[in-house]
């Protein structure tokens, strides 16, 4: 298990129904994306109804986008080891729970965080079918000094917008929507190649 994650957190984090016959609205995208989760959620056996790895219920509809591993101190190596073997298992989950996706279309790149110390470092895993690669390991700045503390919100705050558009994007069109491509057209990660230029400049 890891200490923390950040999620794509949809409708609340809670499924709802779409129609309600007393409201009239057009359900938002949130919604229907939600709405979707549940429903392969819970088409699951009673013991693995999560969209997740985990049954810790507030993640049972929320799908974890970043895995971050935090160590006071200890030896770098274990701590990305438990990161790498949690996003694994991550990883093994998105394919049991929708197969049929994920052999047409992949699984996204996603980003991994690993805290020791005082210390940030960035990473990536990325499904390769028959194995998870891990890509980088970038220092992103430390909470010893205020240019590095402003480093690290400055990148989570990019790692939230990424949630929010790519990731959130490519659920809907490619991992859990039961729509394809929109318009045919895949959806780019230059949201992930975004973080990687953002610690570069």
């Amino acid at each position: 298990m890891i200490d923390f994650c950040l999620t794509l957190w949809l409708n609340d984090g809670k499924p709802r129904q779409l129609i309600d016959e007393s409201n009239t609205e057009t359900p938002s995208a949130d919604a229907k994306l939600m709405s979707t989760i549940a429903e392969r959620v819970w088409s699951q056996s009673s013991d693995a109804q999560s969209v997740n790895q985990t049954g810790y219920p507030p993640l049972q509809f929320a799908p974890i986008a970043c895995n971050i591993e935090t160590k006071t101190t200890g030896i770098q190596q274990d701590g990305e080891l438990q990161l790498s073997v949690w996003t694994a298992a991550w990883y093994q989950r998105m394919t049991m729970l929708v197969p049929e996706r994920i052999a047409q279309h992949g699984i996204v790149t996603v980003p991994l965080l690993y805290i020791i110390g005082h210390d940030w470092k960035l990473s990536f895993a990325s499904w390769r079918e028959d194995r998870i690669e891990i890509i980088g390991s970038l220092v992103l700045g430390d909470t010893r000094t205020l240019l590095g503390s402003y480093t690290i919100v400055a990148v989570l705050r990019k790692i939230g917008d990424w949630i929010a558009t790519v990731k959130c994007s490519m659920s809907e069109t490619r991992e859990l929507s039961p729509r394809l491509y929109a318009n045919n057209q895949p959806v780019t990660v230059a949201g992930t190649r975004n973080l990687l230029r953002h610690r570069q400049s």
